[in-house]
Formats: structure tokens, C-alpha cells, sequence
């Protein structure tokens, strides 16, 4: 059975309650959040149960962790002072992913880069 807080509002969770399943209400996403009621459709996407953020990837959801805990992603900086965590908005929410500091706009959907990290 699926665990987490119900409220009666939310239509996903009340007919999880009843039929052990997400439903048909959460289509496209695949997943949802009992808690904070977040939806996503990514499967690489992550979610934390602790601060119920959303990340675009592994990458950015590990930038937020911290040995005891996970930490708001505002307060991910890197070395050089600048913000290691960018937001986006999607259809179901802000999600948090790694900024991008290139230069060349050919680049400008390139993957996560570490703070070292330039384009070649």
C-alpha cells in the first residue's frame, strides 16, 4: 500500500487510497509526492522527501546533500561565489539543475559541468 500524508483535496492521493494505484488523474506524470502533492513525468529526475525540491537530474538533487541531511538549493554555491543550482519551470513545478556558465552558444545545452570543467 502507499504510504504518506492524504488530504482530501488532492484527487491523486484520495484515489490511491482507495484503489492502490496512482490513476488515471496523474497522467503524463509517473510518479507523485504523498507529502507536498508534486507531480513529475521525468524518469531521471529526482525528488527529496526531506525538502520536497525537484531536480532535474542526479547530479543536481546530490548538489543539495550534505553528509547529515540535504540543504536548500540556494545555498549550493561553488567556488568562484556564483550559484552552483539554477531553477527552471516545467509543466508541474520549479525544478532545480546545475547551472550553465558557457560562453558559446553552442554549448548552451550542454551537460552538467563541475566547477573546473570548461568546453573544449
Amino acid at each position: 500500500m502507499l504510504t504518506g500524508m492524504t488530504t482530501p483535496d488532492c484527487p491523486i492521493c484520495a484515489f490511491a487510497d482507495t484503489h492502490h494505484w496512482w490513476g488515471p488523474d496523474l497522467a503524463p506524470a509517473r510518479s507523485h509526492c504523498r507529502d507536498c502533492h508534486r507531480s513529475w513525468a521525468s524518469l531521471v529526475e529526482g525528488h527529496c522527501p526531506t525538502c520536497h525540491e525537484h531536480f532535474a537530474n542526479v547530479k543536481a538533487f546530490d548538489a543539495h546533500l550534505l553528509e547529515d541531511g540535504c540543504r536548500p538549493p540556494v545555498e549550493v554555491i561553488r567556488k568562484d561565489g556564483r550559484p552552483r543550482l539554477t531553477t527552471r519551470t516545467t509543466r508541474y513545478g520549479v525544478t532545480w539543475r546545475v547551472a550553465f556558465y558557457g560562453t558559446r552558444p553552442e554549448f548552451a545545452g550542454a551537460p552538467d559541468l563541475d566547477d573546473t570543467d570548461t568546453p573544449e
